[in-house]
């Protein structure tokens, strides 16, 4: 049984959904599918995240990332009061507690006059005015950073989506995708869909509808993060260290939810299973797809130390240990457990961390293959440029 459509689009989080919208608000007439393997939205990284809306001061000025996530983020905010999300203005201070941060502390605040990003300079005096609890010689505070619910975001671009007459599918895992010079045939459960174009936002499964001799230049790694839910004491902004700005990471970080709730992490250690929530998942195929790729091994060789570090880290009380050095008043005894997600992260043969945003088109399909945070805040804005690559 075959079904045609003009698009489809692989993956039902934030990015696919977004992607979604852009075409069908660009070409209303477009027949266009949505497939989602799970049986509801967002059960993976657009789920299992702090649900802040980034500022963009961590990324390189002339990237991607920075002026997608500067500008989706203006355009997520837009939406959530347009459709009455939950959204809230927390703000975001990130604290030098020693003396040895204060280079990037100060390199930061240049980058973000340079992006003309609203913030302030603050001692450690002013840092308490704006958050009690925080500890730290100085701060820079971006006032306009929010949160919200980026679940809630993709029910709501769902429901607009099938108003407008869009098929979206769930329990519709991808077996394969076959191309010719006219259309791509997609393969779920014994069904073929027949489409002039897929788009391909699946996350950290994007690599495995790529041909394998592209794979063996780069390939999606998952690094698994744990969310702390801290009873007390309770955080109004989020509180971030300076980060390591050669890696990707940043750090463990007190995060005040849309809920009321106050998270710390997440850390940053490799998974052994794609879909590894829990604390001992081990997936064979997941595992032999890592330590098969030569670039796995070279980034370990070459990040050895940050990588035992951050293995030392994972636990309940590295957490804490870390999260003390910005709120000494944070007892053992006041966090549990809260969630894990996983980091769909690309990186190159030679053991480089791609950076930035990575988009790759083989005939007829468009592969997200880099998309990690901040992916969600700049989810609107990379939709657009995704758009801007296929032929409606």
């Amino acid at each position: 049984m075959k079904m045609e459509y003009d698009i489809v689009v692989i993956g039902g989080g934030i990015l696919g959904l977004s992607v979604a919208k852009e075409i069908i608000d660009k070409k209303p007439e477009v027949k266009l599918l949505v497939l989602e393997k799970e049986n509801t939205l967002a059960s993976h990284q657009t789920g299992r995240n702090s649900g802040v809306i980034h500022s963009g001061i961590y990324y390189e000025p002339d990237s991607k990332k920075s002026e997608y996530c500067i500008k989706g983020g203006q355009k997520i905010k837009n939406y959530c009061k347009k459709n009455g999300i939950p959204l809230k203005k927390v703000g975001k201070m990130i604290m030098a507690t020693g003396q040895k941060d204060i280079d990037v502390l100060y390199f930061l605040k240049k980058r973000a006059e340079y992006l003309g990003l609203n913030h302030s300079l603050l001692n450690s005096a002013k840092s308490k005015e704006v958050e009690p609890h925080a500890h730290c010689i100085e701060s820079i505070f971006f006032p306009d950073v929010c949160i919200t619910d980026y679940a809630a975001i993709c029910q709501c671009v769902k429901k607009e989506l099938e108003q407008k007459g869009v098929d979206v599918l769930f329990s519709s895992k991808v077996d394969s995708v076959q191309c010719d010079i006219a259309n791509s045939y997609i393969q779920v459960r014994g069904k073929t869909y027949v489409s002039k174009n897929v788009i391909n936002c699946t996350g950290v499964h994007a690599d495995s509808f790529l041909r394998q001799d592209y794979r063996k230049d780069v390939r999606i790694i998952p690094f698994k993060g744990v969310y702390w839910k801290a009873s007390a004491p309770k955080i109004s902004t989020n509180l971030y260290p300076v980060p390591n700005l050669k890696l990707p990471f940043l750090g463990v970080h007190f995060t005040p939810t849309i809920n009321n709730e106050v998270l710390i992490g997440p850390n940053a250690f490799l998974s052994f299973d794609k879909e590894g929530y829990g604390n001992c998942d081990f997936d064979i195929k997941d595992t032999y797809d890592i330590f098969s790729f030569s670039g796995f091994w070279n980034f370990f060789q070459k990040n050895f130390n940050a990588c035992i570090n951050e293995l030392k880290n994972s636990s309940r009380k590295s957490t804490w240990k870390s999260a003390r050095l910005m709120c000494p008043s944070l007892a053992f005894d006041a966090i549990r457990y809260h969630s894990s997600g996983i980091r769909a992260q690309a990186m190159t043969k030679d053991g480089k961390l791609c950076d930035d945003f990575v988009f790759f088109s083989q005939g007829n399909v468009l592969n997200v293959i880099n998309a990690p945070s901040p992916a969600a805040t700049s989810s609107f804005e990379i939709a657009k440029h995704i758009v801007g690559k296929i032929d409606l």
